[in-house]
């Protein structure tokens, strides 16, 4: 009996010695964080927005696209399909945000309120009524490689973020 416990407990033993010989460790470092992805989000911006600030919202509106496009220190925001994007550029190339790297200044209003102000705001621009009210701005229309913010993979500063009043 004795000597067939033995037998058993050396069996055992050497099975769970096979199952241990498969342990696999492996250790990743990164440095630096994932090379920014640049995409194509599923808009079109052939020219240059007017954009307006509505000062009830403190951050600049595209208007007259049909998209949620805004402007915020000195970089350009864009939803689509619930998924933010950001670029130095009204029109691209475009880098998938995550919500949290948004400006709490946009992120605290909600799209309804953003659409009201917009939308009021415009209309009092386009009939004429006060529009001296409101600070506004054109960038310059922008051409830009397919790939990255320029061809040394920096952006170049020659857009007009001015201010008109």
């Amino acid at each position: 009996m004795r000597r067939m416990f033995l037998s058993i407990a050396l069996v055992m033993s050497m099975v769970s010695f096979a199952q241990a010989s498969n342990v696999d460790v492996n250790i990743g470092v990164n440095i630096g964080g994932p090379a920014a992805v640049y995409v194509n989000p599923p808009v079109v911006i052939a020219r240059p927005p007017l954009f307006l600030y509505p000062p009830q919202l403190g951050f600049y509106v595209a208007v007259g696209v049909g998209y949620d496009l805004f402007y915020s220190g000195n970089v350009y925001y864009l939803n689509s399909g619930n998924i933010w994007y950001s670029s130095p550029y009204y029109n691209g190339p475009w880098v998938k945000v995550n919500y949290k790297h948004i400006p709490y200044g946009i992120r605290k209003h909600d799209f309804k309120q953003i659409h009201y102000y917009r939308d009021n705001s415009y209309r009092t621009y386009k009939a004429g009524n006060g529009s001296h009210r409101y600070k506004q701005f054109q960038p310059q229309s922008h051409n830009h490689p397919a790939e990255g913010y320029g061809k040394k993979g920096g952006h170049d500063n020659n857009d007009n973020h001015g201010d008109k009043q």
